[in-house]
């Protein structure tokens, strides 16, 4: 309310896209409704397209299954902004209620999206309606944070009534399958108290087989099997994302001898199934420690390896993008600072590729460590549309104006350009890339102006 109150004419379509988000959650449909059709007629008034495609996808999301026909003309007016995200967001709502091959063509394509452009808050909606359309059970997901999905639908965690019985299911989930001795789980899960007895252990392990199974379907040890002394979690009977991460880095790992491309497919499902940290929810207790760390190695090096097979085949783009992701899992990671500095300078990004590199240094020097020397550029033909300028022993005086608005061939790695024109002036002035349009012109005549040249150089 007080978002709306405060607002301008301007942000009021986007004010009311969040009050109908609230309205939509707390249950108010009547309210969330009115809300989505005000700020869709402010927005067109405006001609504000992307608070018209918010408005759209909200609009779309109050009808169950979601409205196909207003999810599919905001996914059109994403992709006519050219806002993957968005686009992201409205084939989810699409795939809601559809079905089989159209589906899973919707889920494939929204989570390729998210992953590029790395919007990895929204990919465990891709796996909860993955789940949900192909597994009817329980699936828990515990990279990034801790979720049960039973039958398709979140548990929530009001569902669960003990904070206790939680943290034994990830106790759980941690030992892989192993069996927990009771004794041992009580000191962990109430540590320095009297009172451990057994029975206060086993109303927990009770509520976890209620919360899996509320309907009895199946028998009290499906999921969650124990005996006298112990208690284990049954992983053939339970989906849990860090399980399937880790065997799907290490079957990509193997096939890359065999079946390159097979083997690469699997090693990027594994890097997008990381979302983060195991139960990052509980970053200071030492039972997840050793989880933790053993998938936070495997994404290093898987993503490390799917940077490496990029830059193969020269997609360097990809390569800083998984060494990217390794160093908000790593930021002290050195191959991955040099990797970035590298694709950067293949891709003549040399502004980009010197800031790259003074941030490798100052994280090396935090840790009292030398930097490597600055990689030299690799050798390469120029792309046919950059400027090349003949050498001439003498030059005219140019004035610091003029100097500042031209660099020479020297100066800029082989072509002049001028800078804080209308198009392409937010581009990085160390950009060795050829310029382009009205850009070029200019940099064309002012070549002329300064260099004392009748002809237009030479391409």
């Amino acid at each position: 309310d007080r978002a709306m109150a405060a607002s301008s004419a301007v942000s009021k379509p986007h004010a009311l896209v969040a009050a109908a988000l609230v309205a939509r959650r707390t249950g108010d449909m009547a309210t969330a409704e009115q809300h989505c059709r005000d700020a869709l007629d402010r927005a067109r008034t405006q001609q504000d397209r992307p608070a018209i495609a918010e408005a759209l996808l909200e609009l779309a999301a109050l009808q169950v299954p979601p409205d196909a026909s207003i999810a599919g003309e905001a996914l059109r007016l994403w992709e006519d902004l050219g806002n993957p995200i968005g686009a992201a967001r409205a084939s989810l709502l699409l795939a809601t209620g559809a079905e089989g091959p159209e589906r899973q063509r919707l889920l494939a394509t929204a989570e390729r999206q998210l992953y590029d452009a790395g919007a990895w808050v929204h990919l465990p909606e891709v796996r909860r309606l993955r789940s949900a359309a192909g597994h009817h059970g329980v699936a828990i997901s515990t990279l990034g944070g801790f979720r049960v999905v039973r039958d398709g639908v979140t548990v929530e965690v009001g569902d669960w009534g003990s904070r206790k019985a939680r943290d034994l299911l990830k106790l759980l989930v941690a030992r892989r399958g192993a069996p927990v001795v009771r004794d041992e789980a009580a000191e962990l899960l109430w540590p320095g108290e009297p009172d451990r007895s057994s029975r206060r252990l086993s109303v927990l392990l009770s509520t976890i087989r209620n919360v899996l199974d509320p309907g009895k379907s199946v028998g009290a040890d499906h999921y969650v099997a124990a005996d006298h002394d112990s208690m284990w979690l049954v992983r053939e009977h339970v989906e849990v994302d860090v399980e399937q991460f880790l065997g799907e880095a290490a079957e990509g790992r193997r096939l890359l001898a065999t079946d390159g491309s097979r083997g690469e497919r699997l090693l990027n499902a594994a890097a997008a199934r990381y979302l983060g940290d195991f139960c990052a929810d509980d970053p200071y207790v030492d039972w997840a420690a050793g989880v933790r760390q053993l998938a936070r190695h495997t994404f290093v090096d898987t993503a490390g390896l799917l940077a490496t097979l990029a830059d193969g085949r020269q997609d360097h783009a990809e390569a800083i993008r998984h060494r990217l992701r390794v160093l908000d899992v790593d930021p002290f990671d050195e191959p991955a600072h040099l990797g970035v500095v590298a694709s950067l300078i293949a891709q003549r990004r040399h502004g980009e590729a010197r800031r790259a590199y003074r941030a490798y240094c100052d994280r090396l020097a935090e840790l009292d460590l030398d930097a490597a020397p600055f990689p030299p550029p690799e050798p390469g033909p120029r792309s046919p549309t950059a400027f090349v300028h003949e050498p001439a022993t003498t030059r005219p005086p140019v004035n610091k104006r003029v100097r500042n608005l031209v660099r020479t061939p020297s100066e800029h790695g082989g072509g002049c350009s001028a800078d804080g024109d209308e198009e392409g002036s937010h581009q990085d002035p160390f950009d060795a890339r050829p310029a382009r349009g009205l850009r070029a012109r200019r940099s064309t005549a002012a070549h002329r102006r300064v260099c004392g040249t009748g002809r237009r150089p030479a391409r």
